[in-house]
């Protein structure tokens, strides 16, 4: 079954043909504070790796001016968004791309956005998406003529969408017009490779100055995350950063609980891994959205050194 029948097949509500799974959703925005760490990263004039089907991370890299960045998704719909989104931000303005790409919570927490991925924006920005990709743009075009936008946004995207505050706060590039306009220019001068894989085992092209991992590792086991640690170091050149993994609410104090994934077992990581890995932390999402800087999240830092 090609994509375009796979996303049918999802919106129609059977789901009988083609059976769920999580990682073939889409985030329609980051859930990590990038704000928080992006500045840690040396971004500007180079190269990045990153996961993040939302394509967030891209956006908020190029804004920081990085140049060449790589997104590499396990999500088989991760090209066709940043597709989407980018032309939204290329067409649209700053309170328009909100009223299209949002959808739970939108502007109330009590009610869902109906306009979501609605008809009138799309023709704004239809024939920058078209010249992009022919194949994204029919995919769209089709399933968006078929359904309603927000019974898309409900099917083929994963839910727990963030407030528009918490969204904004978590992405430098939203957070004012001017950084919305800024990103829209920086974004032309930015290449973007996307790669459909699981980076556990898919083959990675090239090296690059910064690797970004967000919280994938948290899926993995800790044999898994070591050999992933391993794989990757490679791939970052001398003097290069990777976040190896976004921790959510916690700080180097905070104690391991059992029903924790691994990679929260920070002791056990350093001795499995090495000492080679750097805790930072910073405002979290939480503290985001409770204006409370004292709940932190974390990440786990490796810097290459020569």
């Amino acid at each position: 079954m090609n994509k375009l029948d796979r996303a049918r097949d999802r919106c129609s509500g059977w789901g009988i043909s083609y059976p769920f799974h999580t990682f073939d959703k889409i985030y329609p925005f980051t859930t990590e504070n990038i704000t928080g760490y992006i500045d840690k990263f040396d971004l500007e004039g180079k190269s990045l790796l990153t996961v993040g089907s939302s394509c967030d991370q891209a956006i908020n890299a190029s804004l920081k001016g990085c140049k060449d960045i790589t997104i590499l998704d396990i999500c088989p719909y991760t090209e066709d968004y940043y597709h989407l989104k980018t032309s939204a931000l290329e067409e649209l303005d700053y309170d328009e791309f909100f009223r299209f790409l949002c959808h739970r919570g939108y502007y109330s927490i009590l009610f869902d956005n109906f306009n979501a991925l609605n008809k009138k924006s799309f023709q704004q920005i239809k024939e920058s998406l078209q010249s992009k990709s022919k194949e994204s743009y029919d995919l769209w075009n089709t399933i968006l003529s078929e359904y309603r936008g927000s019974r898309v946004r409900q099917r083929m995207f994963m839910l727990d969408e963030d407030s528009l505050y918490a969204i904004k706060g978590y992405n430098p590039y939203l957070q004012s017009k001017s950084s919305y306009l800024q990103a829209r220019e920086s974004m032309k001068d930015t290449k973007v490779q996307i790669i459909e894989g699981d980076i556990t085992k898919i083959n990675i092209p090239g090296t690059y100055d910064n690797i970004w991992l967000s919280n994938l590792p948290a899926y993995l086991s800790k044999t898994q995350i070591k050999k992933l640690f391993e794989r990757l170091k490679p791939h970052l050149n001398d003097n290069g950063m990777m976040l190896f993994s976004y921790l959510y609410g916690i700080t180097e104090n905070t104690k391991y609980q059992p029903e924790w994934a691994e990679i929260y077992n920070l002791k056990k990581l350093r001795k499995a891994l090495g000492d080679e890995l750097d805790l930072i932390s910073f405002t979290g999402v939480q503290g985001v959205k409770d204006f409370n800087k004292s709940d932190q999240d974390s990440a786990l830092i490796y810097q290459k050194t020569k």
